[in-house]
């Protein structure tokens, strides 16, 4: 069983390869009408454009996705607004380090908690078991969260960073769109960049979306 049986570099031929061809889809919206999962609400937010922004993709990255303060002010707005509204929000970032600069920007004003690849197992047990008990609002996570982790009670995720993948841009969707009792919708936070190389994923982005 896969929730993303297919890869953008072909590597999906290699699955059929081993396990034989699909036989059955089932597709997420008929899972959401029959309640298995409940339907997400992808809200995009406009980022203004940076002068003078050039250099290869690490560099336009790293000023306008990580260092862009008023990029991660409008993260942080988005994650302090969804909290006051009772949600449980996750935050996925891509580069560790974007991770710590949004912990730091929220830390003293939000109850929140930040995992990444090089965090130890029970570090990560702990943190989620903190966000399942109410004790954590807000989980920061990197690429570790993008599957094969279920906390049905995240009811939140804003997507803080690029990329055009559609495997995993529906994976992170994944993480919050579980069912749970009283939960009717998740709402999904995503970025329109206005940048070299980042406008043409949030375009990707949005197609696989729709």
């Amino acid at each position: 069983l896969s929730g993303t049986p297919w890869r953008e570099m072909g590597d999906d031929l290699l699955i059929e390869a081993v396990s034989g061809p699909k036989f059955y889809d089932l597709p997420a919206s008929k899972l959401i009408a029959e309640g298995v999962l409940v339907p997400p609400k992808i809200y995009f937010m406009n980022v203004p454009k940076m002068k003078n922004l050039h250099g290869t993709y690490a560099e336009v990255y790293n000023s306008y996705i990580m260092t862009n303060i008023t990029r991660n002010k409008m993260i942080l707005d988005a994650t302090m607004s969804l909290v006051e509204n009772k949600k449980k929000v996750l935050v996925l970032i891509s580069k560790v380090e974007h991770g710590q600069i949004l912990l730091d920007m929220m830390k003293d004003k939000l109850r929140v908690d930040s995992l990444n690849g090089s965090s130890k197992t029970e570090d990560r047990l702990s943190a989620i078991q903190d966000m399942k008990d109410g004790k954590t609002d807000v989980l920061i996570a990197s690429k570790i969260f993008d599957q094969g982790i279920d906390i049905p009670e995240l009811d939140a995720l804003i997507l803080a960073g690029s990329g055009k993948s559609s495997a995993r841009a529906l994976q992170r969707i994944g993480r919050v769109i579980r069912n749970y009792p009283g939960k009717k919708w998740a709402n999904v936070i995503e970025f329109w960049d206005n940048a070299k190389y980042l406008e043409a994923h949030s375009t990707a982005r949005l197609k696989i979306y729709k």
